[in-house]
């Protein structure tokens, strides 16, 4: 399995900034990213939504994740 993950954020002049774009090995390493990128963790609700439709969107805050978990 491949997942992608892409977090984007607003930067001072308002315009989308790219955090990270780049493969992971599985979801749970894509959850941790977006913890580490965001400005506050990913609730439970949201971690079974990302690993039941594998991927989705994801917004904290000004943060942005799109996730999407190929075979």
């Amino acid at each position: 399995m491949l997942t992608t993950v892409h977090i984007t954020t607003i930067n001072l002049h308002g315009k989308p900034e790219t955090v990270f774009h780049g493969d992971t090995v599985s979801m749970k390493a894509a959850c941790r990213i977006i913890d580490g990128s965001a400005p506050a963790c990913m609730n439970s609700h949201v971690r079974a939504r990302l690993y039941r439709e594998h991927g989705g969107e994801v917004r904290i805050g000004m943060v942005s994740a799109l996730v999407d978990e190929t075979a």
